[in-house]
């Protein structure tokens, strides 16, 4: 049961929000398509919160299901494929909230101007739904070392100003 809630209501979040309102390359059309599809937007959020909850549930019934046959590997599964999918799912939502804040102009955004609020929206989204390779890049030669720290530097410097090109 679980199992078809999550596939009814994933899809929604991870297909359809995303060829409505992302415009790849265009920081400021997909700006103005979350702006005219604000509850669209919002209810993109709650699916995705949802989402993270049932995670949680299901892996919690796997558990109980497979503790009796190996509780190690049970207790694994529930890290790997339960507390790490809800909590990517739950900064999903933090990056998602983070773009509909600089969207909506909140009064510290007011030093930064529209199309740099606008860049920064685009790449907070395309973090999870597009290529990385843009920020990889922006990473790389912010650090100047390995492709490794280029991986686990990448979102210190998603967020960057348009004096950081």
């Amino acid at each position: 049961m679980l199992y078809l809630l999550l596939a009814i209501v994933a899809p929604f979040r991870l297909i359809y929000i995303p060829s409505t309102l992302f415009v790849s390359g265009d920081c400021a059309a997909t700006a103005s398509n979350i702006t005219a599809n604000e509850f669209l937007f919002r209810l993109g959020i709650v699916s995705e919160l949802f989402c993270g909850t049932i995670i949680i549930f299901i892996v919690l019934a796997l558990y109980r299901l497979f503790k009796g046959v190996d509780q190690r590997q049970a207790v694994l599964m529930v890290i790997i494929g339960g507390v790490l999918p809800a909590a990517i799912d739950f900064l999903i939502v933090l990056n998602d909230v983070a773009a509909l804040t600089l969207i909506r102009g909140a009064d510290f955004l007011l030093v930064f101007e529209k199309p740099q609020r606008d860049r920064n929206i685009l790449q907070g989204q395309s973090c999870g739904h597009c290529n990385l390779q843009p920020v990889w890049n922006h990473a790389g030669s912010r650090s100047g070392r390995s492709q490794t720290v280029r991986r686990e530097a990448a979102p210190l410097f998603m967020l960057k100003t348009a004096d950081d090109r």
